[in-house]
């Protein structure tokens, strides 16, 4: 693998983890106010969807450790990777599409958007890149 490959593919996989395990970490230790703090999402009386907001948080938390230690750590990559993949589309998609029919609901993800969809460009990349050494 070239240097520039090997660089990219560690800043890439440092950053797209720190960004995806910080950026819930808020809902994960505190689903009402972290989900207001980061999203304006504001629960209100629907106490009752807070166990699966935590739920999502310590679940995204824990992709984005994954991700982060596959910097280093290459067997773990393409699993992690396609997993990231999977996930950061379902979520780019859900969020575009709640954009679309409601788009002061939708503003609320729009840090999602564009964080899932550079990491979604930096994963196909990666997958690109190495496709011939995997």
């Amino acid at each position: 693998m070239s240097n520039w490959k090997k660089k990219y593919n560690k800043w890439y996989f440092w950053i797209s983890g720190i960004v995806t395990a910080l950026g819930t970490l808020p809902s994960a230790l505190a689903p009402y106010k972290g989900t207001l703090a980061t999203m304006g999402l504001d629960f209100g009386d629907k106490i009752n969807s807070l166990p699966l907001v935590g739920h999502w948080g310590i679940m995204v938390v824990g992709i984005g450790v994954m991700i982060f230690r596959s910097a280093k750590n290459y067997e773990l990559r393409k699993n992690i990777i396609w997993y990231s993949l999977i996930e950061k589309s379902y979520l780019v998609a859900g969020c575009v599409w709640i954009y679309m029919m409601n788009p002061v609901w939708g503003a609320g993800y729009m840090a999602a958007i564009i964080a899932d969809s550079l990491q979604i460009i930096g994963g196909v990349f990666y997958l690109l890149v190495t496709r011939k050494e995997n």
